[in-house]
């Protein structure tokens, strides 16, 4: 026996399953279901710190968002690498590029009203700060070139370290990976990680002395 299912039921079976998989294609926020970086060693922040062109810790005043970029305005409490004038710094990042779109599902069955369905393209949305007014964070910073602005390292990106640390009563927090067991220890508090910061600085501006002899004498 044939069983014959009507043209309209197969148009929403096939707009459903469709709208399914592009809700397990992106995760909660937008962000393409991926794994996250591996965890954060000290080696890897060690090189962090010394590609960064300024790391502050700082108190968001300001923060926006769209759909298309993140901005904050940070009000420098300590500022831990680099020189700035001013009192505040200015971030900027760009969410990626996934972005909500809109299309017209129409009905074949005459009976039926046409409909609109608002859908999100499945592709991996960069990683960015979540900022909010009062927030404080260690942040490590590289200048976008052209401009007066800076973006944190990881940004712009979906598979590296994100280098904004907010700042919480039960220590440093990270968004979208985790610290490595080597760095737990520094990342118990503010204090213990700022010491961290300064005294890989050190270690570096030692070594800089130390090799740039080797052609001196």
């Amino acid at each position: 026996m044939k069983i014959f299912i009507p043209t309209t039921a197969v148009f929403r079976s096939s707009l459903m399953t469709g709208l399914f998989l592009i809700l397990l294609a992106v995760a909660p926020g937008g962000y393409a279901m991926q794994p996250p970086p591996p965890p954060l060693d000290i080696d890897q922040f060690r090189t962090l710190i010394a590609k960064a062109d300024l790391i502050v810790v700082g108190t968001v005043e300001e923060a926006q968002e769209t759909e298309e970029t993140v901005a904050a305005v940070l009000r420098i409490e300590k500022l831990l690498k680099g020189k700035r004038a001013g009192k505040t710094i200015a971030i900027r990042e760009i969410r990626g590029p996934a972005t909500a779109r809109q299309s017209e599902a129409v009905s074949k069955d005459e009976n039926e009203s046409s409909r609109t369905v608002v859908a999100q393209r499945a592709g991996p949305v960069y990683y960015h700060g979540r900022y909010k007014p009062g927030l404080r964070i260690v942040v490590l910073l590289e200048a976008i070139q052209g401009t007066a602005e800076y973006r944190p390292l990881g940004s712009g990106t979906y598979t590296k370290h994100l280098c904004v640390f907010p700042v919480e009563s039960q220590g440093m927090e990270t968004f979208y990976f985790k610290f490595a067991e080597n760095m737990k220890r520094y990342a118990g508090g503010e204090k213990q990680f700022v010491c961290l910061i300064r005294k890989v600085i050190k270690m570096e501006a030692r070594f800089e002395r130390e090799v740039g002899r080797c052609t001196r004498d």
